[in-house]
């Protein structure tokens, strides 16, 4: 066929058989002109229409396997946990992570509960809860304490020469 690169006459078979199996990313006249020279190789319409039936028949059985082994691995998801170092780590790094201009571990989570880990989602999200609250609790804690250090320094302040030196005594 002119003005198709390569030429279909000097394109493999499997190629061809590609073009017939996938026809909707082709025009009609590259489909046509592939079932021709299908022809032209020995395949017939009729063995043309059968590789077509046997492969998508191959293509819904695989399907329907990788939709059974998606589920058995969703079950097996549901169940596993985190190990209690991993817990301990999450604890303590859950609050940077969540500052990090990437969303990491937002993406996390979401990846957690979009392939069924049911119990390390509740476990991340939980652990990650309990962090902020515990970091925040600990910022507060420390504002607190350099508040009141710097109350203590303030008071400690002897300002008795000041005062006389300006009048208020």
């Amino acid at each position: 066929m002119t003005g198709f690169q390569p030429p279909l006459e000097e394109r493999a078979t499997s190629e061809l058989l590609q073009i017939i199996l996938q026809p909707e990313r082709w025009t009609k006249k590259v489909v046509r002109a592939t079932r021709k020279e299908l022809i032209d190789r020995g395949f017939s319409l009729e063995e043309q229409e059968e590789f077509i039936r046997k492969r998508k028949e191959d293509d819904k059985k695989l399907s329907e396997w990788e939709e059974k082994e998606l589920q058995k691995k969703y079950e097996k998801n549901k169940t596993k946990s985190f190990q209690v170092w991993e817990l301990i780590l999450l604890f303590f790094i859950a609050p940077f992570l969540f500052l990090v201009k990437s969303n990491t571990h937002r993406f996390y989570l979401y990846k957690l509960y979009k392939e069924k880990y049911k119990l390390k989602f509740k476990q991340a999200l939980i652990v990650t809860v309990l962090s902020y609250i515990a970091w925040f609790m600990f910022m507060k804690y420390q504002i607190q304490k350099s508040q009141e250090k710097r109350q203590a320094e303030i008071e400690k302040i002897d300002i008795s020469d000041w005062k006389k030196k300006y009048g208020y005594e």
